[in-house]
């Protein structure tokens, strides 16, 4: 049973016109464990953060089968839509909330 239900962003890349959805924050648990990895490579860096952030997305292989959401396989997407991904991903996680 979940308690709360974390908002999401439904996005449609720039390249190859896949829909993928992101959190609009870390997943409870999920900021300790990006926290704790050891990456030195800033590009990895941006990369880990964005695959946090990724609910879903519909990517699938020459079979139809759903492709896993890992940095092996982000690292296979256009520059345009893994950039895309990465700055939406930031953007998602650094706005500031506004009251009326």
């Amino acid at each position: 049973m979940t308690l709360f239900k974390i908002e999401t962003i439904d996005l449609v890349l720039p390249y190859s016109k896949a829909k993928v959805k992101l959190y609009k924050k870390f997943p409870y648990g999920e900021i300790l464990k990006y926290r704790e990895k050891k990456i030195d490579n800033e590009v990895d860096q941006k990369i880990e953060l964005a695959i946090t952030l990724i609910e879903s997305w519909d990517f699938t292989d020459d079979k139809n089968n759903a492709i896993d959401i890992n940095i092996v396989n982000f690292k296979k997407l256009e520059n345009k839509d893994a950039n895309y991904i990465i700055a939406e991903a930031n953007k998602a996680i650094t706005e500031k909330k506004t009251s009326k």
